[in-house]
């Protein structure tokens, strides 16, 4: 008799899982990455509890290898164990993390989470004060520098928030940092809002033309980002700042239907 479509489905997650794991063992051991598995989950967040398990496979065959102790802190944090992934970066600044920037970080994260705010800006400062240390190439990183910006919003040191964030802008105008965190942290910021809009279309201007001509990727994201910050030039009340953000939407795809209903709302909110 064959299977029965459970039994199928059921028997197929098993072997997805397990190709997965052993892929993402090899990748991190091979590599002296060990994000790579901890990127995967970021983009399928279904796979959280199996890359704990790379992690911990890992770990148990090289307990000194900092950057998975560390990621492993991550995906704990993502699941809810805070205690746990606690541990996890403590064992990580230990044994010395190859960026203890974000681990300092995240470990901030997780103690404001584990609602112990004194030490979480112990730690958020330590972040800073690591971040001062890093070398030249990783302090220009776009992602460490979008990180300082969250650091120093979260130590309430706005303008070195905004000017963290202005340079992450201009060196990496298409990250999705922008819209998951950085507008919604300064929603109440109007005036810090319009500044950073203004450095994202500035940015998304200057993007070179012969790449999102030829890279249909870069093309779809620098459309997206146009729509996006239409809306947020909408939520300021900026009507001709988001027409014009529609516009350039428009100009890479004719047919988006985000910004034609952009503009028709412009249209409306004009009566």
């Amino acid at each position: 008799m064959g299977e029965t479509y459970k039994q199928l489905s059921e028997r197929l997650h098993k072997e997805r899982s397990e190709r997965y794991m052993n892929e993402a063992i090899d990748l991190i051991i091979a590599s002296t990455n060990s994000g790579s598995a901890h990127k995967i989950a970021i983009s399928y967040p279904c796979l959280y509890s199996d890359t704990l398990k790379v992690y911990d496979t890992v770990i148990s065959k090289y307990p000194d290898f900092a950057d998975a102790w560390d990621n492993r802190g991550w995906i704990l944090r993502q699941l809810g164990r805070y205690a746990e992934a606690l541990i996890s970066h403590d064992k990580a600044l230990q044994l010395k993390p190859t960026n203890p920037f974000t681990t300092w970080f995240n470990r901030g994260i997780i103690l404001e989470l584990l609602q112990r705010p004194a030490e979480s800006k112990t730690s958020y400062q330590q972040a800073i004060n690591s971040y001062n240390q890093l070398t030249p190439e990783q302090k220009n990183d776009p992602e460490n520098l979008y990180l300082r910006g969250w650091v120093f919003f979260l130590l309430q040191l706005y303008p070195n928030s905004i000017n963290s964030l202005q340079q992450a802008i201009q060196l990496q105008p298409t990250s999705w940092h922008l819209f998951n965190w950085v507008f919604p942290l300064f929603s109440n910021f109007s005036q810090e809002r319009i500044y950073l809009c203004q450095q994202l279309a500035k940015s998304l201007d200057e993007y070179p033309h012969n790449i999102v001509q030829t890279d249909y990727a870069a093309w779809q994201k620098i459309h997206n980002f146009w729509c996006k910050l239409g809306q947020q030039w909408e939520q300021l009340n900026h009507w001709q700042d988001a027409s014009i953000a529609y516009d350039r939407a428009l100009a890479i795809k004719p047919d988006s239907t985000e910004a034609m209903e952009g503009k028709k709302r412009l249209i409306n909110w004009s009566f």
